[in-house]
């Protein structure tokens, strides 16, 4: 395994799930960082997740809220040099569970259910539009340059109604700017069946399928918390109850972390079966489509990076298919259900656990922190 030292660029996707988090930094994140990682982390002290180190120490302090998934050789994914910690403990993932959603609309383009091209009315789609996502809509249209209306600073809609977007676009807003709404959309058209099965077929057992606008508007009405179908349909069709509760302030973070977990769990070890299975070339006509709208991303000195994050509070997810230039690939899991709220937009804006994935994969020295003591 090469030990040499990172020095190539990532851009990060947006991991916009979060309400109190504000937007998310679409700044590039360098992984050729001096901070030295020889020392064995100590568990009793806070950590600077801003930093690699700060990560590794972060890890190894919350052994039961926290996994990780190493897999350095996507060829042998049960190899000597693969590190599986608590690989096997749902946790909550947020939009890193997006990733199901892009499966189901994967496999119904390969087998023709759907077209890429097919054209989606944008009202549609900002039925399922909640004004608590980090400025990821508002982001998707600019992007997508659909005209708009601004209706506060990061909250957009489509200033026409009878605009149009094509489904091809619509699902590279879920994964570039992490779109709740056109999530919601596509679980909507495709059903719970179809997402299920996507998930299964890859390799992901008894996939739980989030529910994000439901699940969102739990924050400004708490007692929806326990429906999050029905919160979302009452959403969509009582125009006086929406209006309402546009108006309400969310709850503070601790809360917006107890009312919102559980709105979508996997396992590091679901996760890594999923994207090791992409890395490898696997999925057939669905497979390439997938690896297309994950590869979004020109990283220099990889041949492509294939990921989906998220981010809610007290959480962060993140995985990633590398493929390098050598050939080989791996694949990196990095979850965590313990993200303090001090500190967490300079968390995010850092994107520190991303280089300890890269670093992860490529050095062994960084292999030997994340097992020091096993």
């Amino acid at each position: 395994m090469s030990t040499q030292r990172l020095s190539r660029t990532l851009t990060a996707a947006i991991l916009c799930s979060a309400v109190t988090l504000g937007s998310c930094a679409t700044t590039p994140t360098e992984t050729g960082s001096n901070q030295s990682v020889a020392e064995c982390p100590r568990t009793g002290t806070d950590a600077d997740l801003t930093t690699t180190p700060g990560w590794i120490t972060h890890l190894a302090a919350h052994p039961e809220d926290t996994a990780l998934v190493i897999i350095p050789d996507a060829a042998t994914p049960d190899g000597p040099d693969t590190v599986r910690k608590n690989a096997d403990t749902p946790l909550d993932v947020a939009s890193a569970a997006k990733i199901i959603h892009l499966l189901a609309y994967a496999d119904s383009v390969a087998d023709g259910t759907l077209r890429p091209d097919t054209q989606v009315a944008v009202s549609d789609w900002e039925a399922f539009y909640l004004p608590l996502d980090g400025g990821a809509h508002a982001a998707a249209l600019e992007r997508l340059g659909i005209q708009t209306r601004e209706m506060a600073p990061g909250v957009a809609v489509a200033s026409d109604p009878d605009a149009t977007v094509a489904l091809d676009d619509l699902v590279s807003a879920m994964i570039i700017e992490s779109d709740n709404a056109a999530a919601d959309w596509l679980a909507e058209e495709l059903g719970p069946g179809a997402l299920t099965a996507a998930a299964e077929g890859a390799g992901w057992s008894n996939p739980r399928i989030p529910d994000y606008l439901g699940s969102m508007l739990a924050i400004l009405d708490p007692e929806v918390a326990g429906d999050p179908t029905a919160a979302s349909r009452r959403y969509r069709e009582d125009a006086e109850w929406a209006a309402d509760i546009l108006h309400r302030t969310p709850v503070g973070y601790a809360v917006q972390r107890d009312i919102l977990r559980g709105t979508a769990t996997a396992t590091a070890g679901d996760l890594a079966a999923v994207y090791t299975a992409l890395a490898t070339g696997g999925g057939g006509p669905a497979g390439d489509v997938a690896r297309r709208h994950l590869e979004h991303t020109d990283p220099e000195g990889y041949t492509a990076i294939g990921h989906k994050g998220g981010s809610l509070p007290g959480v962060l997810a993140d995985a990633m298919e590398i493929r390098r230039e050598d050939g080989t690939a791996a694949v990196a899991v990095l979850i965590t259900n313990e993200v303090p709220e001090e500190g967490n937009a300079d968390m995010l804006r850092s994107f520190a656990w991303q280089d300890l994935m890269l670093r992860a994969v490529d050095s062994d020295g960084t292999l030997d922190q994340l097992t020091c003591g096993e």
